[in-house]
């Protein structure tokens, strides 16, 4: 027999009631259903929200209230298994629903989750089907009592033949389509998941804006698309449909979220891509294995990863974003393997004196962020190796003993540079790339800053460099919004030069003061 089991809850859209008053009746409402009182005294509620029709009235998800018309069509039904508690309301004859009937056939042998299509409920995979009481079509589980209700089809079908209003059904199980089964359809999707690694990621605010041009967005399982001039949220479900909502609010959520970016006509990837990610999960895509000569560097990824038992693959890799930390005690210095984690965006190494630059000519291409500070370079010439990283927009070189910048020319996307506690003297190589909007050159002896002219750049962080004039500043950087300069060393020129910038007031000034503490000129209102 084929039997469909669905969690029931009131539909959005519902009435919405609240208690006139919550502190007198709430906690007796509690005592009656948790069986410490016997007796039921109707409490008086109000509307808060009209909703439309509704037959199925929200209060609390763990407290299902029905309209008359419900209690009546469905008594016959469920009448033995529950029991309808009046509820006093000046508009509506409502009764509150008391769910008495257990049944018991999660298998806690194999007590695995998953998510539901709804909100972030997640619930048990694996059931025992012939512990199923087919006679049972409104009942809990005992795994949470009374603060879920499950329906089988026949109660659905009879809510749908009466025409019962607000009443919504989330699939939850289906003995014709089992975890297995479900897994077996999965691996359809598998072809989809090489994707992507080229796949551009992008933060909310600028994923909101391009939905407007008609981009399509996905994090997991949740799709945004403006279609006739609609702003959309969509919401993938396990039945491979999707679900679509015109949002009145924005989880905060989704402002932490990176959002996979797609052309229109590429929407169906979006849903496509969303069950590889599934697949890989529930499945464990097999891929190819993946050795690393450097035991740190593996073990590392792996505490990255939370994979511990299984191969490393070209696969399961693409999950790897970021290299920030080492998880383990020791130096790195062979990156042979890295370059199959292909959604890598930052990678960083430090401390580590006798690293071979050679090793980055393994990092991945989409490679944005680059760390090799404090590692006492003398020289980044092997960058010029480099040129596959053509994604590249932030490097950090900072506590090294470099002099030479050049290297970084290749670089052309750069937009943030940290350099500061080197052995610069020359900053002229920096003037060729033209997308540079942040720049930390502090504890340098540089001796041409004045030459530095940058149409991109916002902020300039030059403590302990010198110039006699800084009218530079005022005209070869037009967007500039900050900077931060050091009075110790300053001929007393070079103050009076800084003191005609202030007064221009273009831009927020920062002073470190020779006697201590500083001073913050043009704060912006």
């Amino acid at each position: 027999m084929i039997i469909k089991i669905w969690m029931l809850v009131p539909a959005e859209k519902s009435m919405r009631i609240e208690l006139e008053s919550f502190e007198q009746d709430d906690e007796r409402m509690d005592a009656y259903f948790e069986g410490n009182s016997k007796h039921w005294e109707p409490p008086v509620f109000v509307t808060k929200r009209k909703g439309n029709k509704s037959d199925c009235i929200k209060y609390s998800i763990t407290f299902l209230v029905f309209s008359k018309k419900a209690k009546e069509v469905l008594t016959p039904l469920i009448g033995k298994d529950v029991e309808f508690l009046p509820l006093i309301h000046e508009e509506h004859d409502m009764f509150a629903v008391k769910v008495n009937r257990i049944q018991d056939f999660i298998d806690m042998t194999n007590p695995v989750e998953r998510r539901m299509g709804y909100g972030f409920f997640s619930e048990y995979i694996h059931i025992l089907p012939e512990r199923i009481e087919v006679d049972a079509h409104l009942f809990c589980l005992p795994q949470h009592h009374h603060l879920r209700f499950f329906a089988t089809d026949t109660f659905k079908k009879v809510v749908e033949e009466n025409k019962l209003k607000t009443f919504q059904f989330i699939e939850v199980w289906d003995t014709e389509n089992t975890e297995e089964m479900r897994k077996e359809r999965l691996k359809a999707y598998d072809q989809y998941y090489a994707a992507l690694a080229d796949r551009q990621q992008v933060p909310y605010e600028s994923a909101r804006s391009m939905v407007e041009l008609g981009n399509v967005f996905r994090h997991d399982d949740h799709i945004l698309l403006q279609e006739d001039d609609q702003f959309l949220i969509g919401k993938i479900l396990d039945n491979e449909t999707i679900q679509w909502i015109r949002p009145t609010y924005i989880p905060p959520i989704y402002f932490e979220w990176q959002w996979y970016m797609y052309e229109y006509s590429e929407r169906e990837s979006a849903r496509q891509e969303y069950f590889a990610e599934v697949s890989h999960k529930v499945n464990g895509l097999k891929g190819t294995k993946v050795l690393f000569e450097d035991e740190i560097l593996e073990r590392s990824i792996r505490a990255e990863l939370q994979i511990f038992k299984e191969d490393l693959t070209d696969i399961n890799l693409l999950q790897l974003r970021n290299i920030f930390r080492y998880h383990e005690k020791g130096s790195v210095y062979y990156l042979d393997g890295i370059q199959y984690a292909k959604n890598l965006k930052s990678f960083s190494i430090r401390d580590t004196p006798d690293f071979d630059l050679d090793e980055l000519k393994y990092l991945p291409e989409n490679v944005e962020t680059l760390c090799i500070n404090d590692n006492g370079l003398t020289s980044i010439s092997k960058l010029n190796e480099l040129k596959h990283l053509s994604k590249l927009d932030s490097i950090h070189i900072e506590n090294n003993k470099l002099v030479d910048l050049s290297p970084l020319k290749i670089f052309q996307h750069l937009q943030w540079i940290r350099a500061d506690h080197n052995q610069i003297e020359d900053i002229l190589p920096l003037n060729q790339i033209r997308e540079l909007r942040k720049l930390i050159l502090d504890h340098n002896p540089i001796r041409n800053i004045h030459l530095l002219e940058l149409p991109e750049l916002r902020s300039l962080i030059i403590e302990g460099v010198h110039t006699e004039d800084w009218s530079f500043l005022l005209t070869q950087f037009p967007k500039l919004e900050d900077v931060k300069i050091s009075e110790r060393g300053m001929s007393e020129a070079s103050r009076k030069s800084m003191r005609a910038v202030i007064k221009s007031k273009r831009f927020e000034v920062s002073w470190s003061l020779e006697a201590g503490g500083s001073k913050t000129y043009n704060k912006p209102r």
